[in-house]
């Protein structure tokens, strides 16, 4: 039996659901992600259907997850695992860069979008950026992102909402419209940290701040009001 203190170490721990049905690249994330001391992989699924099915079981903290699954594709269960279990976050890991599958999973309430050769620290961050309630692009989807606004705004098709902003840029500081702009170039929160030479813990504090002035919950929203702005 577990003493006392290791179910404390457990229960403190990110639990993590895999969902991919690739056996070997499946094997490999549950294998890279077990072997940090904060992260718990609770369950592997290889399908659509089975992954919301053990969502609702095991009520994982993050689903990291194929867009491409055999029966239910993985922006669908996204919109599912969202609407059933809303605090479960999701971060969609693909070899897919299609820019409506972004907006797609990002609309559907995904907290992370990474590509299939992203590194296995980079995925590792994602998902304890994922827990902690922020979302997650690299740069390449940043870019991405940016070239299908700058389709939307020459109107080759419907436009998503928008944030409601009141005052534009007006309201924030020097420090807080930099890092918006680096918000937009796709950095992290420790990148940032690194190029202005300030904590993460300040990085992470004017963050909370700029998207409280503008009316913002997540990085999409300051991403698409970047460059809304011109700031990229």
């Amino acid at each position: 039996m577990k003493s006392e203190l290791e179910m404390a170490e457990t229960a403190k721990k990110i639990r993590v659901l895999v969902a991919d049905d690739q056996n070997l690249f499946r094997e490999m994330m549950i294998a890279s992600l077990s072997s940090e001391p904060d992260i718990d992989v609770v369950g592997a699924s290889v399908s659509g259907e089975e992954t919301l099915s053990m969502v609702s079981d095991l009520k994982p903290d993050v689903v990291l997850m194929d867009i491409i699954l055999p029966d239910v594709d993985g922006i669908t269960v996204t919109g599912k695992i969202k609407r059933d279990c809303p605090e479960v976050k999701v971060v969609l890991l693909t070899g897919y860069h299609q820019e409506r599958y972004i907006f797609e999973a990002l609309q559907m309430g995904a907290s992370g979008y990474l590509s299939k050769d992203s590194t296995a620290q980079t995925v590792k961050d994602a998902v304890r950026t994922a827990h902690q309630g922020e979302s997650l692009l690299e740069p390449k989807v940043t870019t991405q992102l940016i070239t299908e606004f700058v389709k939307m705004k020459r109107g080759d098709r419907t436009r998503p909402e928008e944030p409601q902003v009141e005052d534009g840029l007006r309201g924030l500081t020097t420090r807080e419209r930099e890092i918006l702009k680096l918000i937009a170039q796709g950095k992290s929160n420790q990148d940032i940290s690194s190029e202005l030479f300030i904590s993460e813990h300040t990085v992470k504090t004017h963050i909370s701040n700029l998207f409280r002035k503008l009316g913002m919950t997540d990085r999409v929203q300051a991403v698409l009001f970047a460059i809304e702005k011109g700031l990229k």
